[in-house]
């Protein structure tokens, strides 16, 4: 597409929909386009810096997923899409990104077969993959045809693109993480899940499946129990069983195609505010912890308002800011209280019914030179 890219050519290009969103039948690999309120929260959730990023989209639709990286951001963004038209659009969107109009197996293997060379240096890999069975020209080519399912194949070689210590972050069917099977085993080998929420059924418009984002990390290999572990977290529900203010609906069974079968009821404005509620209030915990401040209501409550304002890289500044002026109220109010005379008595003592337990040990953390040593708070 060549000339100016118009108000009204976006607006067009925004009225787009593929088979994805009400298909019948298989559709186009099995695609659903990611709407904006989970882009959000996959946002939430990483949280990127604004700058210096290599980030992978290996299955881009019409480009929404890429909403997630930083308004303005200056990251390298490279992104694939088999649908020529959903290519063309994404590109629309997002100029500044390498947008391909090609599998993502051809990163691998080209169609001959020929096996080809990548270098693991993306920071990011990012997307809503295609669910279903892993088929076509490449997995008959021998394109990892031990890995039978889309979802595990995209998360998969997506660990294989990043650099040690890059995140991944995919919405994939909650049947990922609910089942167990060799080809998470192979996952765990090189990606450890350190986070996941599980949306309610019907998430996506057109479809009922229950969904899950999940947040995996490049790790080296390790030795065979930090493999086995990790692989634990990926079956049987593992990580939800552990974790299950992160399942923002209520669970419950029904009769499906094969028996009773668990799904997550709920709306997913309900659930968006569900995750915005206990993100804010994990990440201002994070935060306490890392200053070393005391968990008292306050600081939490004060900790979480600065997280939902600025977020969690901001929010921690915000935080020692708060801690400090704190600090500096409680020296002054010590400065203008009259002394006891006569005889030298305990600091507890001679300030006794003044100040809070939590006012004097800011006092007594107060270094020579005015500031505080957090480290000395309890």
């Amino acid at each position: 597409m060549t000339g100016e890219i118009t108000d009204e050519i976006r607006e067009a290009a925004n009225q787009y929909q593929t088979g994805g969103v009400a298909k019948e039948g298989r559709g186009i690999l099995d695609e659903y386009y990611t709407s904006s309120t989970i882009v959000d929260m996959v946002k939430s959730i990483l949280n990127l810096p604004e700058t210096g990023l290599g980030v992978m989209e290996p299955s881009v639709g019409i480009g929404n997923f890429l909403h997630a990286m930083p308004e303005g951001h200056k990251h390298t963004v490279y992104a694939m899409e088999i649908n020529p038209v959903s290519a063309r659009i994404a590109k629309i969107f997002h100029p500044t990104a390498r947008v391909m109009n090609r599998q993502f197996e051809e990163m691998f293997m080209d169609k001959t077969g020929k096996k080809m060379s990548f270098t693991p240096d993306a920071d990011l890999v990012i997307g809503n993959p295609p669910y279903g069975d892993h088929r076509g020209l490449f997995i008959g080519l021998g394109e990892e045809k031990n890995i039978r399912r889309y979802e595990e194949y995209f998360i998969k070689r997506g660990l294989d693109l990043l650099k040690p210590g890059g995140r991944l972050a995919m919405v994939v069917p909650s049947g990922f993480l609910r089942g167990k099977g060799d080809a998470k085993k192979t996952i765990a080998k090189t990606g450890k899940l350190v986070e996941a929420w599980r949306l309610p059924n019907g998430a996506f418009a057109g479809t009922d499946i229950g969904t899950d984002i999940v947040v995996f990390e490049r790790v080296a290999l390790g030795n065979l129990d930090e493999h086995v572990a990790r692989y634990d977290l990926l079956a049987d529900d593992a990580y939800f069983k552990a974790n299950p203010s992160n399942i923002l609906g209520t669970e419950k069974t029904r009769k499906g195609k094969f028996g009773m079968e668990p799904f997550v009821e709920g709306s997913i404005d309900d659930a968006i505010n569900l995750f915005h509620s206990r993100n804010s209030a994990r990440e201002a915990t994070n935060i306490l912890k890392k200053l070393d401040l005391p968990a008292t209501k306050e600081n939490t409550e004060s900790a979480q308002s600065a997280v939902e304002e600025a977020g969690e890289d901001k929010a921690e500044d915000l935080v020692k800011a708060a801690a400090k002026k704190k600090a500096e109220a409680v020296k002054s109010k010590i400065k203008t209280t009259t002394g006891k005379k006569g005889k030298i008595v305990s600091l507890t003592t001679h300030f006794e019914g003044e100040f809070t337990e939590e006012e004097l040990a800011h006092w007594k953390a107060t270094r020579a030179n005015g500031t505080l040593d957090l480290t000395k708070i309890a």
